[in-house]
């Protein structure tokens, strides 16, 4: 299958759960994320804010902010680029690019160690993704480097495939998490 195809296939699969399947998926998902020992010891984290039919993080995004113990920082686009500026509540979030949620705070993120969770509409057994085709995550990275920083994808277990197109400048994840499995 194409990037293209697999986008629209994932995206159709995504907008047909139903209500009620969503929320348990995505509850498994939070138990599952913060089970993890890595992101239990992690001081930063590095979370993208969700939007429409994505895995919910909005609900992560509560609890560490209410609980005050990590630093956490989300993405703001600028253009074709993208930086991380932290936030200490949701009233730190405002509609930006696309309509998704973005920080108005102006303390960027130097990202050199956490947990980054990495959207994306498929995954692969290989931890390759496939994003929404504007390569912001990939530049990023790229441009950054982010060694030390642990980068999850986050779905549903239907969207990790056996195996998908990747390219040179397409940046895999170190492990992907779903409502069934993970993938280190």
């Amino acid at each position: 299958m194409t990037k293209e195809a697999v986008r629209k296939s994932m995206r159709f699969f995504r907008r047909n759960m139903a209500e009620n399947e969503r929320k348990e998926k995505d509850a498994l998902i939070h138990s599952k994320l913060s089970e993890l020992v890595v992101f239990r010891d992690a001081s930063y984290f590095f979370p993208f804010v969700s939007y429409g039919t994505e895995v919910d993080t909005i609900a992560v995004l509560e609890g560490l902010l209410a609980d005050g113990r990590k630093r956490v920082a989300v993405p703001r686009v600028h253009g074709k680029e993208m930086d991380f500026y932290f936030i200490r509540s949701l009233t730190d979030l405002k509609k930006g690019c696309m309509g998704i949620l973005e920080p108005v705070t102006q303390e960027r993120a130097v990202i050199t160690e956490g947990i980054m969770l990495i959207p994306g509409l498929a995954f692969d057994e290989g931890k390759n993704r496939i994003g929404y085709g504007g390569g912001y995550y990939d530049r990023y990275l790229e441009k950054h480097g982010c060694e030390r920083v642990i980068k999850i994808g986050i779905a549903y277990d239907f969207q990790v495939l056996e195996r998908l197109e990747a390219k040179s400048y397409d940046k895999k994840v170190d492990m992907i998490l779903t409502d069934r499995r993970i993938i280190e």
